[in-house]
């Protein structure tokens, strides 16, 4: 699901990019398909290392081993969501588009 969410995020990031640097709609010319794809590599890069990293980080969160581990985090995750309006936030946060 992410993975297709992320493509989304690519194709709206594409199309704002494109009519930033090829307004008239033209056919793109290579130097600026290079600027396009350059800026989107500048800003796709470190939103997706983000995601993987957050991904990685919940994963491993959830992940224990022995009885009094899985209590330490069923107690942790139940914290957080006692808070919805945290718990909106921090969502909101990482899924907040990409505007140039």
């Amino acid at each position: 699901m992410q993975g297709a969410n992320q493509a989304f995020e690519d194709v709206d990031l594409l199309v704002q990019l494109l009519d930033k640097h090829n307004p008239t709609g033209d056919p793109p010319s290579t130097a600026t398909l290079e600027t396009i794809f350059i800026e989107l590599e500048a800003i796709r890069i470190p939103r997706s290392s983000s995601l993987v990293q957050e991904a990685r980080a919940q994963g491993e969160s959830r992940v224990a081993q022995g009885v009094e581990a899985c209590k330490a985090r069923n107690a942790a995750i139940r914290e957080l969501w006692k808070d919805p309006d945290a718990l909106m936030a921090r969502s909101a946060a990482m899924q907040a588009p990409v505007k140039v």
